[in-house]
């Protein structure tokens, strides 16, 4: 049985995501196969040692992206086939993967920076115009949202003129985390939107004036500097 491979959940926060982890990990492992029935949500919960609640979030969370199929009264089963099966897993990690911050910065850095010189080696003078249009979205933002979408349009708009597939895939990935880093800087660390503004606009110029090193190291100051600050928050946030 899979009693022994599944570890009862100790840590207090996020606890229906490390849930969903580890039943996906279950299910890319093949210990649960497709089609196959899933223990009951009582079997579950005292497999986890979480209430009902949490697992049905974790388990909520499985069906919508496509892993878990749920149906009344029989029951709630591993979905037969998976569609862009390693995508989906990587979708899983990014989603649930908020716990470990240091890969996440790291992941996102290594590719932030090689999307970026790519982008000096081969912007055109209308990629340019784009980007120079989206950094003054951003600079003139006047709330957190608006900011926000904004950052996130600035670093997909240099993936889109780096023109390769598979890095904006990669960074498509990661949108989830992109997404709680910003919002949790800009909750905790508001100081940080004049720095952040200023590092995106060397950013730009160094695309625009097609400088592949000067690009890169911009880029690398950025992160350096908002992984920086995403860290010390979740550091803070532990020991409180």
């Amino acid at each position: 049985m899979t009693e022994d491979l599944i570890r009862p959940i100790k840590r207090k926060e996020n606890i229906s995501n490390l849930v969903a982890k580890q039943l996906i990990e279950l299910i890319l492992s093949g210990k649960f196969a497709p089609g196959e029935k899933l223990p009951t949500e009582k079997e579950l919960s005292d497999m986890f040692g979480v209430g009902r609640n949490t697992l049905r979030e974790a388990i909520r969370a499985l069906s919508i992206i496509g892993f878990v199929e749920v149906s009344v009264p029989e029951g709630m089963f591993v979905a037969k086939t998976f569609d862009n099966f390693y995508t989906r897993k990587l979708q899983m990690t990014s989603r649930y993967g908020y716990d470990n911050v240091q890969e996440l910065t790291e992941a996102r850095a290594s590719v932030e920076y090689g999307i970026v010189r790519l982008a000096a080696q081969r912007a055109t003078e209308e990629d340019k115009r784009k980007l120079r249009e989206v950094f003054d979205q951003l600079r003139t933002a006047q709330d957190d949202n608006t900011r926000r979408e904004c950052d996130v349009k600035f670093h997909f708009t240099i993936a889109d003129i780096a023109g390769n597939g598979f890095l904006k895939q990669t960074l498509l990935l990661l949108i989830d985390g992109i997404h709680d880093w910003i919002r949790r800087l800009q909750a905790d660390a508001p100081a940080a939107h004049q720095i952040s503004t200023l590092q995106h606009q060397a950013i730009m110029e160094a695309v625009c004036a097609g400088d592949v090193n000067l690009a890169g190291q911009r880029m690398k100051e950025h992160m350096d500097y908002v992984g920086g600050l995403y860290i010390d928050i979740e550091k803070q946030s532990t020991q409180g």
